[in-house]
């Protein structure tokens, strides 16, 4: 089984504090993005470092030092990015409640963002080629002040597609529909 067809919900009292819930906002979804968004988000650092690495060994076989030294920084910038990607899923989690979707980010300093249910006028899933293949996926949520710009973004969601009712359901609800 990959690790996007596992379920990504979490414990909301691990999650959010009850300083961040509204009287009467209950937890109905929380969850982490996919932990394929490491290597999604790592991928073209990966690629680089890997044609670097491979390029120098091919092209400068007369300097043994100035090509290990070279592949030697290739493989640490590899090594930092899957890192850094690391730190920032940790640091990243989703929530529904009945009241409005979070996105919560930041490993020192917590970022927030929130969109009202009632001012969601589209749920707009995407996926790359790459995304669908491995079961993961993005959801874009769309309020009436900009409805071309989305309020909010939960990237890299595991079985976004579920997610996604969860959502419009909320959604319906919200509306008292």
């Amino acid at each position: 089984m990959s690790p996007s067809a596992e379920p990504a919900a979490v414990a909301p009292a691990a999650v959010v504090s009850e300083r961040m819930l509204r009287d009467g906002e209950v937890v109905l979804y929380a969850a982490k993005p996919s932990f394929w968004s490491v290597l999604l988000v790592s991928g073209p650092v990966l690629v680089a470092a890997g044609l670097v690495a491979v390029a120098t060994s091919l092209t400068v076989p007369a300097l043994p030092v100035a090509r290990q030294t070279v592949v030697l920084v290739c493989v640490a910038a590899a090594c930092l990015r899957v890192m850094v990607a690391c730190a920032q899923w940790g640091g990243r989690m989703y929530v529904l409640t009945n009241l409005r979707v979070l996105r919560i980010s930041g490993l020192t300093r917590v970022e927030l963002g929130e969109c009202a249910l009632k001012r969601i006028v589209r749920v707009q899933p995407s996926a790359a080629v790459w995304e669908r293949a491995i079961g993961t996926g993005n959801l874009l949520f769309h309020a009436g002040e900009k409805p071309d710009v989305p309020a909010v973004v939960w990237q890299h969601l595991s079985r976004p597609a579920e997610v996604e009712q969860l959502v419009n359901e909320a959604v319906r609800r919200a509306r008292g529909g």
